[in-house]
């Protein structure tokens, strides 16, 4: 889909523990990628600091994350793009809650939301979810889609490809987005509440790694928000058909948005592409929209179990201009955790 998914008392893993249920190994903190984008990001860090402390614009952020010759044309360049993704968008309050609101789905919620950050690329918009972080440091590891990064911002040399992320803030959801407010706050230094809020979850994502036909892609992430969590790993191996299942994403006009469902099957030998790979999937008639895509599929005590990436097309009619596709209801479907976990410990090995 283009843009575009019971124990109360489970502990939430370390960073090292969550870590090793990836099938990551790290020589060092920092060292989980050596590649030059995210050493440019780290030694640019400091730069960053000490300039938005005293000017307090995030297109020092920009700058910094892409060392940028000039940061306030790129500022403006991006900012127009957040406030176009952003605008008119809210944090979903409309309790899409079955059964007279489960006790057990807010706590849920409240665990994984810090997780599930928003993606904005030049021209197109999804959901991510953080899987490792670097408490010392303040990094950290996305996994998202690959189609919701094929069209990422570039730096000036066009060698370093970053998306826009915006983490959860529950200040920001008494408003909609209003699109010029968006493009002031990031634009210029604005202090007020709101605006200090907004940029205090907008980060620079710098995306180090992906696979096409597992349709993944692995973002890195500097000085995360305090907000910030990592996910806890679930097992595709204890689920099965009928498993009930949550989906938090950024659907159409929303942010933060909850669905629930089941697991209708677990697909192996899946082709997500065109590709000739075959991955196992998770399928699911939980509600998705486009908006979605990249986000977590969680079981119902909020443990990562698959990314959500699409719903399936079916022919509705045929005519002299070809097939007429539509999204067929309730076969949405999900990379399973296992594939995850493979594309993590293959990058991780560079």
């Amino acid at each position: 889909m283009g843009p575009l998914g019971r124990d109360r008392s489970f502990n939430r893993p370390e960073s090292g523990q969550a870590t090793a249920e990836l099938g990551l190994t790290f020589e060092s903190p920092g060292r989980i990628f050596p590649s030059r984008p995210i050493r440019r990001s780290l030694a640019a860090e400091a730069l960053r600091d000490v300039l938005a402390a005293s000017i307090g614009c995030v297109w020092l952020f920009f700058a910094a994350a892409t060392d940028a010759r000039s940061p306030e044309a790129m500022a403006v360049r991006i900012s127009q793009r957040i406030g176009e993704a952003l605008a008119d968008r809210r944090v979903d309050t409309s309790a899409k809650w079955p059964g007279g609101v489960s006790r057990g789905l807010r706590e849920t919620f409240k665990e994984t939301v810090g997780a599930v950050p928003f993606v904005i690329s030049k021209d197109s918009f999804g959901s991510s979810v953080v899987v490792h972080i670097d408490t010392e440091k303040r990094a950290g590891l996305l996994v998202t889609n690959e189609h919701v990064v094929v069209s990422p911002f570039l730096s000036d040399d066009q060698k370093t490809r970053f998306v826009v992320l915006l983490f959860y803030e529950a200040s920001l959801a008494a408003n909609v987005f209003d699109r010029a407010r968006v493009v002031r706050c990031l634009s210029t230094p604005d202090s007020s509440a709101w605006c200090s809020s907004l940029r205090s979850v907008t980060r620079v994502g710098v995306v180090v790694a992906n696979d096409p036909g597992r349709d993944l892609a692995l973002l890195h992430v500097q000085d995360l928000p305090q907000s910030a969590r990592s996910i806890a790993i679930g097992r595709v191996d204890s689920i099965s058909p009928g498993d009930e299942v949550v989906v938090i994403g950024h659907p159409v006009g929303l942010l933060w948005s909850l669905t629930t469902g089941i697991i209708s099957g677990v697909r192996s030998n899946f082709r997500i592409s065109a590709s000739a790979t075959e991955s196992t999937v998770l399928q699911t008639q939980t509600p998705v929209n486009p908006g979605n895509s990249g986000g977590p599929l969680l079981t119902i005590d909020g443990r990562l179990i698959g990314i959500i990436f699409g719903s399936r097309t079916v022919s509705a009619s045929q005519s002299a201009h070809g097939d007429v596709k539509v999204v067929a209801p309730g076969l949405n479907f999900a990379v399973a955790v296992n594939e995850v976990q493979g594309f993590l410990s293959r990058n991780s090995a560079r």
